[in-house]
C-alpha cells in the first residue's frame, strides 16, 4: 500500500522537502517507481487489465511480479523478476527494472493481448 501527500505550490521549498524527508518511506517510493514503470511500458491505465508488485527480498534485492490479463480471463502472461539495487536506492535502477519486464510481458504474449484490448 501506499500513500500520497499534496502540499500547496505556495508552499516554501525548504518547508515542503521537511515534509517529504518526515513522511517519505525510500523503499515504498523505490517500489512504487518500479511498478510505475512497468505500467507505463504497458500503457496500462483504469481500463486495462496489467498488474505490478514489486517487494523487497532480501537486502537490496527485490523481486517484481507484473503482467497482463485478457478481457476475458482466459490468457494472461505473468513474468517475474530478480534484480539488485545498491544502498541509496537509485531511482533509474528500479525504473529500467519496471520497463525490462514489460518488455518480457510484452515478447511474451502481453503485446497480443494488450491490441485485443486497445485495437487500433
Amino acid at each position: 500500500a501506499s500513500l500520497a501527500v499534496e502540499v500547496s505550490a505556495t508552499l516554501n521549498d525548504h518547508l515542503k522537502e521537511a515534509i517529504r524527508s518526515a513522511l517519505n518511506h525510500p523503499l515504498s517510493e523505490a517500489c512504487i517507481l518500479t511498478e510505475r514503470a512497468f505500467l507505463r511500458k504497458m500503457e496500462g491505465g483504469c481500463s486495462i487489465p496489467v498488474f505490478a508488485l514489486c517487494r523487497p527480498d532480501n537486502g537490496h534485492n527485490y523481486i517484481l511480479e507484473a503482467g497482463i490479463i485478457s478481457s476475458d480471463g482466459r490468457l494472461e502472461v505473468r513474468k517475474l523478476l530478480h534484480f539488485s539495487a545498491e544502498e541509496g536506492l537509485a531511482e533509474e535502477v528500479f525504473k529500467a527494472a519496471g520497463e525490462k519486464l514489460a518488455e518480457e510481458v510484452l515478447k511474451s504474449g502481453g503485446s497480443e493481448i494488450l491490441k485485443s484490448i486497445k485495437p487500433g
